[in-house]
C-alpha cells in the first residue's frame, strides 16, 4: 500500500529550481525531468524504506534515507514516518556538496 509523500518547502524549491535550470535548455527534458521524480516519489511511496540510508554529522538529520531519481544525476533525499507518510526533504544534484547542504 503507497504511503502518503509530503514535501517540504525546500524540496519543492530544488524541483522547481532544478526544472528551471533544465528547461532554460530545454522544455522537452526539463518535463522529463519532473516525470522522472514523479515516479521516483511513486516508487518511493510504493517502498518507503527503499535506498540507503546516510549517516550526516547533523544529527538533526537522522535516519534520512536517499534514492537516486531515474535520472541519475538527482538524489531524493526523504524520511520514512511511523504515521504512514514519507517527507521529502530535498532533491539534489548528485554534484552538489551533499555534507555542506545537511550541516
Amino acid at each position: 500500500m503507497p504511503v502518503e509523500i509530503l514535501k517540504r518547502p525546500q524540496a519543492l524549491r530544488d524541483i522547481e529550481e532544478c526544472f528551471v535550470y533544465i528547461a532554460e535548455d530545454s522544455l522537452e527534458i526539463g518535463v522529463c525531468f519532473i516525470v522522472a521524480v514523479e515516479d521516483s516519489l511513486q516508487q518511493i511511496s510504493q517502498f518507503p524504506f527503499i535506498g540507503k540510508e546516510r549517516v550526516f554529522k547533523n544529527t538533526h538529520f537522522r535516519s534520512v534515507r536517499m534514492w537516486h531519481a531515474k535520472i541519475l544525476k538527482i538524489i531524493l533525499f526523504f524520511i520514512s514516518l511511523p504515521t504512514v507518510r514519507l517527507e521529502i526533504i530535498r532533491v539534489l544534484y548528485r554534484s552538489r556538496d551533499i555534507e555542506e547542504i545537511f550541516t
